[in-house]
């Protein structure tokens, strides 16, 4: 949409006056209480030109949608013609802080139609260790200039991971908080003033802010330094932006003021006004500000309506237009301009094109450069602009042609199945050639945007299929085929393949959308799936039946409690509409006054999670890597002894011995002799191997469990026996081969009570081409009793033989195979190794002895 120019009087720029503002806390003659059955509580009826309505949601059509749309029935919303707001009403359990009073969700309206929601929440905090919770919510009406305002009245509570982690936890302060979102008509500014009562007898010093947690698909952009989101916590900012395709959300603080950001995860942003503290005297208040602007235009229309709120006059800048030189199929495409800065080029704004082609942006006198990006489009030149003044007919910039590759993906019956696209640089690119992007497929069949170029395409399923490799080439404004059949290089029978610990676009630190999260899962061949996002329960199985990939995918509801001593998942959880979405289990404890008073340990928030949630196994997550548990209580595997005996508990079912964020080398070096200690205390726990996924980027189920079952086709699977499976130890896991392994006829997690002394291993190990296997090692109650070479290093079947084994005690084994020194690229680096859970024998038939048993 073109930018208009805008002379704004003074006073409408500076919107409502603050002083004003601090009257109406105090009046009660302004405030209704919502929960009146009025007409306009419905919250559904479009605004009208110069009205804005604000009310209590009572019905399902006044929500909002989009991927983070988390308001409810019950919560406060307020809109105009131009944008939408939804307020969590107090209590309200939704968002990742969980805060009454939460901004929740946020979106333009476009022609009486509201957009998508691209927000997590924001809150007014202190100091990134208190934020606002409401205890009382009301509509402000008859404000100056038609405004309306939600009123948020409420106390501060603590952030509970950063309580359990600091030295001193954060204490609570003898104030009164009292927030007012308000709105204007017609504009798409939402005004947040947060006003502190001191109601103790000492000044204080209060460092102000907000925690945002933007939904994860969008991007941090600051003015004048682009996609750079460090620029944003390495220097005071008047502004920044967060992107997504089709939202896009404008922060600033009050007049005068800038903020920086205590650091830039793009999923969470604290941040907090730069100068000196805000000092409210004993009795008295203080307040401060932030302003959220709301578009459908990318960065080029928050541009347009901050700097009318801002006032240009300051520094003059002016609307300027340019064309693309090719207005067809325009679909994801921005055109990018950038500043020279200090020899560099500084990304200045974005703006998407209109149907003809056209953009619009606002700037200042200088000299500028363009370019149009889009999906399969080589990026071009860069075109100059230089502005003096308003430029009505500007630069043609150009745009490369639109390029394609379709692609079909059969199985040995000619049938579409779904699969990964690895496209890698180049004709016949080795395995470890520099990526140039990936389709994951779950139909194996489609159309893709690609950048024009030549390809050696890599398609995989998972590790029980041969890898279809084929040469491509695609050309500017054209269509490549590719048409390849995978077949499979071994089959699993009575076991299928699962990842117990994944996540998606609910934990905090992912952006992993639901659509994509699940066809990236069967389109690496997984079979079973728990969903495990941090201090987060959501059930993926809609997103399954929307894709119609019920006959292929199994999925179950998880959880990865979070706290920084240590993480763990419980699975199999049953949650039911009043369960919480964040934070169902609780693993900091505060007294009625708000004040921090103690870690829940993991033997509480496993049995919270067990009782309250029903979960059925609980794992111990990468215990030795990044908020290790073994490592926080001190574990000693070959003694059990721990430094933190009141944080410890062996009472878990899983142990996690391999996350797909760690490498095989790690594993081998750490957690196996974890396993191999506790095997020999008796601590019989199963050990499993998971993706860690969060990012596109990453294979799903890169590491993975094969799990024995009864019914092992994905639309037979029985959640139940995979979860018994798993207890009784009838697993492997693996970053790529795959390990037959019995004795005497018993398979993986049975006891064998032998009728002589010597038992008969069957060990068989096999992996498609890709997969690299050069060890077999067998263990016998940890230690290697059998290094056998494998001298087979092509088709399917790697290693294949029949041990005699001569325990002259009670001994648990288990076999070890994979590759030192490489891995099965290009899907991942992260090394080849694969291990079974043990098989016991009682040689005296009068239970197992463990050797280490105390």
């Amino acid at each position: 949409m073109p930018v208009k120019k805008n002379h704004c009087s003074q006073k409408d720029r500076k919107g409502i006056n603050l002083a004003m503002i601090l009257i109406l806390l105090g009046s009660s003659a302004m405030i209704v209480d919502c929960s009146e059955n009025t007409k306009e509580n419905s919250m559904s009826q479009p605004a009208k030109q110069g009205e804005v309505r604000a009310g209590k949601i009572i019905s399902p059509g006044a929500l909002l949608n989009g991927s983070h749309a988390d308001g409810c029935i019950g919560d406060y919303k307020i809109y105009n013609t131009k944008a939408a707001f939804i307020v969590q009403a107090p209590g309200g359990k939704k968002g990742w802080l969980g805060a009454g009073g939460a901004l929740l969700d946020a979106t333009y309206v476009d022609n009486k139609m509201e957009g998508p929601d691209r927000l997590q929440e924001l809150v007014p905090a202190l100091s990134f260790v208190r934020y606002q919770d409401a205890k009382s919510i009301e509509i402000v009406r008859d404000l100056e200039g038609g405004a309306k305002a939600i009123l948020v009245k409420g106390t501060g509570r603590g952030i509970p991971i950063l309580d359990a982690a600091l030295p001193a936890p954060s204490e609570p302060l003898p104030l009164k908080w009292t927030t007012m979102y308000i709105l204007e008509p017609d504009k798409p500014r939402l005004k947040i003033v947060t006003t502190l009562n001191n109601t103790g007898r000492k000044r204080l010093a209060l460092k102000v802010g907000h925690i945002i947690t933007p939904d994860e698909s969008a991007r941090i952009f600051v003015p004048g330094a682009g996609f750079d989101k460090t620029a944003l916590s390495s220097a005071s900012k008047r502004s920044f932006y967060t992107l997504a395709d089709d939202t896009a959300y404008g922060f600033f603080p009050g007049e005068g003021k800038q903020f920086r950001a205590l650091f830039t995860l793009a999923e969470l942003l604290p941040v907090f006004q730069e100068g000196d503290k805000l000092s409210i005297a004993a009795g008295g208040e203080g307040s401060f500000e932030m302003n959220m602007v709301v578009s459908k235009e990318d960065a080029a229309g928050l541009d347009h309506e901050i700097g009318i709120i801002e006032s240009y006059d300051k520094e003059p800048h002016f609307e300027v237009h340019a064309k693309l030189s090719d207005s067809m199929d325009l679909d994801g495409v921005f055109v990018d301009v950038f500043r020279e800065v200090q020899g560099e080029k500084k990304q200045v704004t974005r703006a998407k094109p209109d149907e003809n082609g056209s953009v619009s942006f606002w700037l200042e006198k200088g000299d500028y450069f363009l370019d149009a990006t889009g999906p399969g489009r080589d990026t071009p030149d860069l075109v100059t602009m230089h502005v003096q003044g308003p430029i009505d007919h500007g630069p043609v910039v150009p745009i490369n042609p639109k390029s394609f590759l379709d692609y079909k993906v059969v199985d040995q019956s000619g049938n579409p199945v779904p699969c990964r696209i690895t496209m890698l640089q180049g004709k016949d690119a080795p395995d470890d050639a520099r990526s140039a992007g990936y389709i994951v497929s779950p139909s194996g069949q489609g159309r893709e945007a690609f950048a024009p170029g030549e390809y050696t395409a890599f398609v995989t399923r998972g590790y029980e299929f041969e890898p279809a490799v084929s040469n491509i080439t695609i050309e500017p404004g054209k269509s490549a085929e590719l048409n390849l059949e995978l077949k499979q290089a071994f089959k699993t029978p009575g076991f299928i393949s699962a990842d117990l610990h994944t996540h998606c676009i609910v934990s905090i630190d992912s952006g992993l959308e639901l659509k994509k999260k699940v066809a990236g899962l069967a389109a690496d061949g997984l079979d079973f799936v728990v969903l495990t996002d941090h201090d987060a329960v959501f059930d993926l199985s809609q997103t399954v039946r929307e894709l119609g990939l019920e006959h292929l995918l199994c999925v179950q509801q998880g959880m990865e409690i979070s706290p920084l001593y240590g993480h763990s998942n419980v699975l199999g959880l049953e949650t039911g509409p009043n369960t919480p979405q964040y934070f169902p289990v609780q693993w900091a404890k505060y007294d009625d006054s708000g004040r921090f008073e103690k870690d829940i340990y993991p033997p509480e928030t496993w049995n919270q999670a067990r009782t309250e949630l029903g979960a059925v196994l609980v794992q111990v997550n990468h215990p030795r890597s990044f908020e290790a548990y073994f490592d926080f209580v001190g574990l000693n595997p070959k003694t059990g002894d721990v430094e933190k005996p009141e944080a410890f508990s062996n009472d878990f079912d899983l142990l996690e011995i391999f996350d797909g964020l760690d490498k095989a080398a790690q594993v081998e070096e750490k957690t196996l002799p974890d396993f191999f200690g506790l095997l020999n205390l008796g601590w019989n726990k199963t050990a499993t191997g998971d993706s860690d996924q969060h990012e596109e980027d990453q294979m799903s189920g890169n590491v993975r469990n094969y799990v024995q079952v009864l019914h092992d086709r994905a639309g037979e699977i029985k959640p139940s026996e995979v979860f018994a499976s798993l207890k009784a130890h009838r697993s492997l896991l693996t970053s790529g081969p795959y390990i037959e392994f019995s004795i005497n006829g018993l398979g993986i997690g049975s006891t064998v009570v032998p009728k002589g002394g010597i038992v008969k291993a069957s060990i068989k190990v096999m992996a498609a081409t890709f997969v690299p296997v050069d060890y077999v090692h067998v263990i016998g109650n940890g230690e290697v009793v059998a290094d056998l070479a494998v001298t087979q290093k092509t088709g399917a079947v790697r290693f294949d033989e029949i041990l005699d084994l001569d325990p002259k005690r009670d001994t648990w084994y288990l076999v070890i195979a994979g590759s030192k020194d490489n891995s099965p690229r290009p899907l991942h680096k992260k090394g080849s190794l694969a291990v079974t859970n043990p098989i016991w024998i009682d040689l005296a038939g009068d239970g197992f002895s463990p050797p280490a048993g105390r």
